[in-house]
């Protein structure tokens, strides 16, 4: 029986194989030479280029140099590299040149505004007295902190993700923080005087702040809520009057219906035409306050109806779409005219009276 050699060898190769890997390594190892060669002799020839670049850039400075010598000694310059030397520095000179012009104009305007400032406070001085003069400048001072402050708590209330050095703004010098101040004390003092007929009390800057942030708050708050702050401030008013006029006539035991559709705040009525009814015509005037006038131009067909006489037998198509706008109105309301007739005949006035009734309430003229 034969038996089998054993092998010992580890990997089934042979002499020519092993030479082909040798030979494989080696071109790898000679492509990675080459590359690197390649690579670092473009490197060498960028910077042999740069150098040649600076050499020339060199000569020509030299060459330059030499020239405008040359030029300075025929002109009899005493020493050329003097000149050169003093050249080079005018030449920086006129580029300092405009930045120091703009430094002193800076300088020249603080110290406008400066003499500015002093001159209002040698005259408030000598009117009021230096010591009221220094309280209202420390009010002035007090109600910039106070207005900062309410300000940087809204803007807070606002964003959680404000930074403490953006909610602190203080001014950039002690010249526009004065004037600042000045200035926003007295618009705010005419302001309160215009509306309440007081100006702003000292020491309570901070409460009066407080007071036009929080009114300014509730205002950015139903801008928000896409209520028209205007068109709710003109409704509130329409609503008091309307109430206003309501409360008199159950005080008075009588009245219509519905509530007038103007009425100012006390409950008077606001008229929006004067008729006169004649024998084939009505003569339709405005009869509104200025304050209507915006009020009166968004009614439909105001313009037709006020630009010519209309036939009675048209008056009801023509004043119908403000009637239905009356009717729309919540509270439904009627508008009021001022009514006179010159009709001659009994009967044809009774009914011409009547046809407006249809559409208004009249507060009719005595013949």
């Amino acid at each position: 029986m034969a038996v089998s050699k054993r092998s010992d060898q580890i990997f089934q190769l042979s002499l020519t194989e092993i030479a082909f890997i040798l030979v494989f390594i080696l071109l790898l190892l000679l492509g990675y030479v080459v590359i690197k060669e390649q690579r670092e002799k473009k490197a060498a020839l960028a910077a042999l280029a740069a150098t040649q670049g600076q050499e020339a850039a060199k000569r020509a400075l030299d060459d330059a140099t030499a020239e405008i010598k040359q030029v300075l000694v025929d002109a009899g310059a005493g020493n050329p590299d003097d000149v050169i030397t003093k050249l080079v520095e005018n030449a920086k000179a006129s580029v300092e040149l405009p930045q120091l012009k703009m430094k002193v104009i800076d300088l020249e305007a603080e110290v406008s505004a400066l003499s500015a400032v002093k001159q209002t406070l040698a005259n408030a001085a000598a009117d009021v007295g230096k010591k009221e003069v220094a309280d209202r400048v420390g009010s002035a001072f007090a109600l910039q902190e106070a207005a900062e402050k309410a300000l940087a708590e809204a803007e807070i209330k606002d964003s959680a993700e404000i930074s403490p050095a953006q909610v602190a703004r203080p001014a950039s010098n002690t010249r526009e923080a004065v004037t600042k101040s000045i200035e926003v004390a007295k618009a705010l003092d005419r302001e309160l005087k215009r509306v309440g007929g007081q100006g702003l009390p000292a020491g309570e800057e901070q409460e009066a702040i407080k007071g036009i942030v929080d009114a300014a708050e509730q205002v950015r708050s139903l801008q928000t809520s896409g209520v028209n702050v205007a068109g709710v401030r003109k409704e509130n008013s329409d609503l008091r009057g309307q109430v206003a006029n309501l409360r008199n006539r159950l005080e008075a035991r009588g009245g219509r219906d519905y509530p007038p559709c103007w009425a100012d705040e006390s409950g008077k009525v606001e008229f929006l035409f004067s008729v006169e009814l004649r024998s084939d015509v009505a003569v339709v005037t405005r009869a509104w306050p200025d304050r209507r006038n915006a009020d009166a131009a968004s009614l439909p067909g105001i313009e037709s109806i006020l630009t010519a006489p209309i036939p009675l037998a048209g008056f009801a198509a023509a004043h119908r779409p403000v009637f239905d706008v009356s009717r729309r109105r919540d509270p439904e309301c009627r508008h009021y005219v001022l009514l006179r007739s010159v009709i001659p005949d009994a009967v044809q006035s009774d009914r011409a009276r009547l046809m407006v009734e249809n559409f208004f309430y009249k507060s009719e003229a005595r013949r």
